[in-house]
C-alpha cells in the first residue's frame, strides 16, 4: 500500500502542481501575460526594469531596475517603510491590485542594519493572504531599490464574500436554488434577510 501512494517532494507546493490545481479549480491560464499594465508603465517612469514574474500566479515575484544602482523610485520619502508603501500604492497595478487589496498591505517589520529592507504582507479583514510576503530593498536616500515576493489581487472581494456568506441565516439551499439559480450565496443571503449587509 505504501508503494501506491505517491510521495511528494520535499519542496512540494500545490500552487505549482498541475493536478493539484486542476483538482482544485485554479488550473493555470493557457496565456500568461508577458507584462502587467503596472510593469510598463512602471518601465515607462523610469527606465528598463528586470521583472520575474512567478509561473502559477502570472504575477511580478521580483522587481529591479536593470541598472542596479539606481532606484525604482527617487528618495524623497521620511523613511524607509514610507517610501515602500508610496511605492506600493502608486504601484498597485504591478500586482494587478484594487484599491482595497492594496489597502490590507502592512509594513510588519523594518531592519536599518546595512541595507534597510522593509518586511510586508498583505492582509484581508485582517486575516494574513497565505504567500503574501515582500521584501523591500531601500537606499540610505529612501529610494526604493527591488522588490521581491507578491501581493494577490482580489483577497479583499474574495474575504468581503466569505464574511457574508458567514453572516447568512441558515436557508434550505435546495428550496434558494430553485428560486433563484443563478444567484450568489451572498446575493441570496440578501435577498432571504435584506437587514443582514456585508459590512
Amino acid at each position: 500500500m505504501a508503494d501506491a501512494q505517491r510521495t511528494l517532494p520535499e519542496d512540494f507546493h500545490a500552487l505549482y502542481d498541475a493536478g493539484a490545481r486542476a483538482e482544485r479549480g485554479t488550473a493555470q491560464r493557457e496565456v500568461i501575460p508577458a507584462r502587467t499594465e503596472g510593469d510598463t508603465r512602471l518601465a515607462d517612469e523610469v527606465g528598463e526594469l528586470t521583472v520575474d514574474y512567478d509561473e502559477a500566479t502570472g504575477l511580478p515575484n521580483r522587481i529591479s531596475r536593470a541598472e542596479p544602482t539606481r532606484g525604482l523610485t527617487e528618495g524623497s520619502a521620511s523613511s524607509p517603510e514610507d517610501a515602500v508603501t508610496d511605492f506600493v500604492d502608486e504601484h498597485r497595478d504591478l500586482w494587478r491590485l484594487s484599491e482595497a487589496d492594496a489597502s490590507g498591505i502592512e509594513v510588519v517589520s523594518v531592519s536599518e542594519r546595512g541595507l534597510p529592507t522593509v518586511q510586508l504582507v498583505q492582509r484581508a479583514d485582517g486575516v494574513e493572504v497565505f504567500n503574501s510576503e515582500v521584501s523591500a530593498a531601500v537606499s540610505t536616500s529612501n529610494e526604493v531599490i527591488a522588490l521581491a515576493g507578491q501581493f494577490f489581487p482580489g483577497a479583499a472581494a474574495a474575504q468581503e464574500s466569505r464574511r457574508a456568506n458567514a453572516t447568512c441565516p441558515a436557508i434550505d439551499r435546495r428550496i434558494t436554488s430553485a428560486l433563484m439559480p443563478r444567484a450568489r450565496p451572498s446575493a441570496v443571503c440578501v435577498a432571504a434577510n435584506p437587514t443582514v449587509t456585508a459590512a
